[in-house]
């Protein structure tokens, strides 16, 4: 189902026409009997309304033209892409052919070009690659929605937005919600169809191949029992989650050790530390001692009866078994709100849309 024809030589993008104009093409065609070529397949059309009110062209005999098989989703999605080209200042048409691509919309503005398709139907990853050369190949940057993200690019095998990024394949889950709108998502969060293709075109949409998080961060300690592996005596330590959330929301995992001054040995965590403590709060806890270097710093976790060291492969060791109480509402735990001087960072390739402009991958 085109949205593009040539009425009288004349191209009409059926989007761009609100209702009332739309009415007086009608009455106006049919007046004047004024030719309807559908330019998809260059075969004569005429104009018409999906049942939800989409006003869009149709074919006026059988035809095996790409766009007649299109559903009405997909109609939907691409009059919805229109109609954020022309908002972000894009010239837009639909169903546009070259010798070896064609484009749902190609927006245009200058001597830029950008291809948007929307796959409602499965299509392979590899023959995404194929298509976005052919594009690359014109100097036409390509963009697509998929409603089914291919298997390769989909984290855990999940969907909701938790997607593989590439930097040569712009690609974006689609969802179609329950008031027949149009959402995209990125990140784990959620935004309008349109909104997200005018935040694309103006530029507000960043591939990064870094993630950096805020500076300000709750640090929540979850304690857990561990053995000691000199005298086999048992006592408690804590673990602190590294995961960061990114000004664009993306979580993803630092550079830094969860292990070290920058989470479980953090100053303000210790002195939340020794709070918890005095307070009588882990009475039913036996707490492990901490070791400290030459210097004063905190470096590692003790055993408070023979004074062993824990390492790091100690502590990966008895967490690997303690994993399963971290959700446990009721589990021992401890929080420090924490200001860092320099955000931490890590690599994390992404497309980055923060709500204050300040991507991932700006000098902070």
């Amino acid at each position: 189902m085109p949205l593009r024809a040539l009425i009288d030589g004349v191209e009409i993008i059926a989007p761009l026409l609100d209702d009332a104009a739309w009415e007086a093409l009608r009455r106006r065609v049919a007046d004047e009997r004024l030719p309807v070529v559908l330019p998809c397949c260059d075969v004569e059309g005429y104009l018409r309304r999906s049942k939800s009110g989409t006003r869009h062209f149709a074919h006026k005999q059988k035809s095996n033209c790409f766009a007649k098989g299109e559903t009405l989703e997909h109609l939907r999605a691409k009059a919805e892409i229109v109609l954020a080209c022309r908002e972000a200042g894009y010239s837009a048409s639909t169903e546009v052919a070259a010798d070896n691509w064609r484009a749902d919309v190609l927006a245009t503005r200058g001597n830029v070009r950008i291809a948007f398709e929307v796959q409602w139907s499965f299509l392979r990853l590899d023959e995404a690659l194929r298509r976005q050369r052919r594009y690359s190949r014109d100097s036409v940057r390509g963009c697509w929605f998929f409603r089914r993200p291919p298997k390769p690019l989909q984290r855990d095998g999940s969907g909701a937005g938790l997607l593989e990024a590439r930097h040569d394949l712009p690609l974006f889950h689609l969802f179609a919600s329950a008031d027949d709108s149009f959402l995209v998502a990125l990140n784990e969060q959620v935004y309008p169809l349109r909104d997200f293709v005018v935040a694309l075109l103006r530029g507000e949409v960043r591939f990064c191949a870094m993630a950096r998080a805020n500076t300000a961060d709750t640090l929540r300690a979850t304690f857990f029992e561990l053995a000691c592996p000199r005298c086999a005596r048992r006592c408690h330590a804590y673990y602190v989650d590294p995961t960061q959330v990114a000004g664009c929301g993306l979580r993803f995992q630092p550079d830094s050790d969860w292990y070290s001054t920058d989470f479980a040995f953090h100053p303000a965590l210790l002195a939340a530390f020794e709070r918890y403590q005095t307070s009588g709060s882990g009475a039913r806890l036996h707490l492990c001692g901490l070791q400290r270097d030459s210097s004063g710093q905190v470096v590692a976790f003790a055993c408070p009866y023979c004074r062993a060291v824990f390492d790091r492969g100690v502590m990966e060791m008895a967490l690997y078994g303690a994993r399963r109480f971290w959700d446990d509402p009721f589990a021992e735990a401890f929080e420090a709100v924490i200001q860092r001087k320099t955000a931490l960072q890590g690599a994390a390739p992404h497309w980055c849309y923060p709500a204050d402009g300040r991507f991932c991958c700006n000098n902070p």
